[in-house]
């Protein structure tokens, strides 16, 4: 004879009415893509949480589908955050299932079922778990917020961000007034230009390239005379060995510029901040300048020029004269929850 402890009896004698639940909320065809039986889902899933814990309910609608938040207050200050997701995929080849993916089967001690694995049966649990204890406890030892929506991934909206102010396809950034004060190479420095070394296996080797699709004058263009938009870091989510399939809470990412001739840093750092305006007023985003150089051009004389072009010829027995060097400033993005 088993003896239960009073917990695992009350979830023996309450089994057949949990079951009935799940069945009820698989039956409901939440789809993710379509956003057929959201608002069906929704409604069963507030009705059992207030019905069932009392819980203090805010439904929150999203760009995709919404966020129910339900909160329940416990003995002390700690905070416990319980999340799960209402939505299912379609079921695909219905005659490649056994049973009816969107009725409750059971089979050798398993149930089967759209959304039984991922992730309405985790979700009802959690809700079913909560149920369990208050009924035996009255209270819980902790507060409890519940999310039961489909979560927008940080890092996908970080991207989401980033091609607002950059063509990944292109190259081009797309900040209103990036490209003004650009200027094209005089006459002189395309002559300096010409006069430069080009080995396109050594560039190749020493980059660590596979290739080099371009000209000579076409390469010193865009090392000299165009800006650059470099994504140099990013940052999100799980970044250990092994699995773990959890959603972010923010994603970060790191950029600089370089840039040419006269482009002005207080234009372009105005433009971004416009760009982003109402996602920074709402806090969904941050942006932080982490340091800048502005473009810098030192004119010389042709005779200054030849001076030191002519000194250092004698003392290695060559030499060339590179028009530019630029400067850069960096910026990085935060997407946060």
């Amino acid at each position: 004879m088993i003896i239960l402890n009073r917990r695992d009896q009350f979830i023996e004698d309450h089994s057949k009415n949990f079951e009935v639940l799940l069945k009820k909320l698989i039956t409901i065809r939440s789809f993710s893509v379509t956003g057929e039986g959201i608002e069906d889902v929704v409604k069963f899933l507030t009705n059992l949480l207030k019905k069932l814990l009392h819980a203090d309910i805010e439904v929150i609608p999203t760009k995709g589908h919404p966020i129910i938040i339900a909160k329940l207050t416990g003995t002390t200050k700690r905070n416990v955050l319980l999340y799960g997701h209402y939505d299912v995929m379609a079921a695909g080849d219905i005659s490649k299932w056994q049973s009816d993916p969107f009725t409750l089967s059971k089979r050798e001690g398993r149930f089967y079922g759209r959304g039984v694995g991922d992730n309405k049966g985790q979700l009802l649990a959690q809700i079913l778990g909560v149920y369990s204890y208050l009924e035996l406890h009255q209270t819980l030892p902790f507060n409890v917020g519940s999310f039961g929506n489909i979560m927008t991934n940080p890092v996908t909206q970080l991207f989401n961000f980033l091609i607002r102010i950059y063509d990944v396809k292109t190259g081009q950034v797309k900040i209103p007034h990036f490209y003004d004060g650009i200027l094209e190479p005089t006459a002189g420095e395309k002559e300096w230009i010409a006069k430069l070394p080009f080995n396109k296996d050594e560039i190749i080797a020493q980059a660590g390239i596979n290739q080099l699709a371009m000209d000579k004058f076409t390469y010193y263009h865009k090392l000299m005379f165009e800006p650059t938009f470099n994504i140099f870091g990013i940052k999100g989510g799980y970044l250990q060995k092994g699995v773990k399939t959890s959603i972010p809470h923010e994603a970060s990412l790191k950029v600089d510029c370089r840039l040419v001739d006269r482009q002005d840093i207080s234009v372009i750092k105005e433009n971004l901040l416009k760009v982003y305006q109402p996602e920074i007023a709402s806090g969904q985003l941050q942006v932080s300048i982490l340091g800048e150089l502005p473009p810098e051009k030192t004119s010389a004389t042709s005779e200054q020029i030849e001076w030191l072009y002519q000194a250092i010829k004698r003392a290695t027995g060559k030499a060339y004269i590179e028009p530019v060097m630029q400067d850069q400033f960096q910026i990085m993005f935060g997407r946060t929850f």
